[in-house]
């Protein structure tokens, strides 16, 4: 059994979200291999569902369609910066 590893690419993924909206919109540049290793992991959660009613605007607006990814309370303790991140 392998150990799983983050690459640069996905460290920053979730370094960025966690530190930033606690949520993302997943597309080309960032990568689905990416999106769906660090939902694997359990870093990431898919929350599109909970979203479509926004995302309906911004698909109408833009022409394309997004899913959309929110940091798990895991990612959110590993990899928050600052004193607030505390063990609870």
């Amino acid at each position: 059994m392998e150990i799983p590893e983050l690459t640069a690419t996905q460290l920053s993924i979730i370094t960025e979200t966690v530190n930033g909206t606690g949520a993302y919109s997943a597309n080309w540049m960032r990568g689905v291999e990416n999106t769906n290793a660090l939902v694997s992991l359990g870093f990431l959660e898919d929350i599109t569902d909970k979203c479509q009613e926004a995302l309906a605007q911004v698909t109408a607006s833009m022409g394309r369609t997004f899913r959309v990814y929110e940091a798990t309370k895991m990612a959110m303790q590993m990899f928050r910066e600052g004193p607030d991140n505390k063990p609870n």
